[in-house]
């Protein structure tokens, strides 16, 4: 009689065995994959019947984690822009991939996942890293992704190492913008729909947030948020804006 519980063993290995020498082989191209130039995405390509287990789960994320340090040792210094981290989902670790993202304005709304359809809440409990044992130095976050579409109720977690914003930061910007207006971070790029009292505070608090601080990742999500504002409108109230703003301008000369 014939053994399919030792083919599948074979396959299971076979399969391990391919994802990590590939893993280990493949590296970026530092150019998008796609013609709007967001991004690009090394993911394992692997079967989608493959569940790796034990020591090769432990093994596979390893090598994910080496991998990103890697790339993000290597990044070609003329680059413009280009943010690298991976992302691990829960359920399986050969799902996972690891993104370098091109676009500022992209890279700090990725974050931002809650809609009709996909809700991310950030996760405050141990890492996928520390349940397994993993040592790394990489910054991490985790979140639950919760969607719901035609197909049905999806529900995960997925970890997020390497180059992450610093996500209390842009939390507690996104409070302060909906304390001015609940709709404040929805109608950025169509500002003038906004109370105009209300639209002026909001520039002027990310105007202000280019100019007040130390922290390199305020400034950026700063000027990234304020970036989405249409330049138009902020070249016509310029003046009103820089009314409200609380900034001294004498320490600049």
């Amino acid at each position: 009689m014939y053994d399919y519980s030792r083919k599948k063993q074979r396959w299971y290995k076979r399969e391990t065995k391919r994802i990590l020498q590939y893993l280990q082989c493949v590296q970026p191209s530092y150019r998008s994959q796609y013609q709007n130039g967001i991004y690009e995405s090394i993911k394992c390509y692997a079967n989608l019947f493959f569940v790796p287990k034990g020591k090769d789960k432990k093994e596979l994320l390893h090598t994910l984690l080496q991998k990103t340090e890697q790339i993000i040792a290597n990044k070609p210094k003329d680059l413009p822009f280009c943010k690298v981290f991976l992302s691990v989902p829960k359920h399986n670790i050969a799902h996972s991939q690891i993104s370098l993202i091109f676009d500022e304005n992209y890279y700090h709304t990725f974050w931002d996942r809650n809609n009709n359809i996909q809700r991310w809440t950030k996760l405050e409990k141990p890492s996928i890293t520390q349940t397994l044992d993993i040592a790394t130095t990489l910054p991490y976050c985790g979140y639950l992704e919760e969607m719901q579409d035609e197909f049905g109720f999806y529900c995960d977690e997925i970890w997020f190492y390497g180059e992450i914003i610093s996500l209390w930061q842009w939390e507690l910007m996104k409070k302060e913008i909906t304390k001015i207006n609940p709709n404040g971070i929805l109608y950025l790029t169509d500002i003038e729909k906004l109370p105009h009292k209300h639209a002026l505070q909001i520039a002027a608090y990310l105007w202000e947030g280019c100019c007040t601080t130390d922290s390199d990742i305020w400034y950026t999500i700063s000027r990234a948020l304020l970036w989405h504002i249409p330049l138009h409108w902020i070249k016509q109230y310029t003046k009103q804006i820089l009314q409200i703003m609380d900034v001294n301008w004498q320490d600049d000369f």
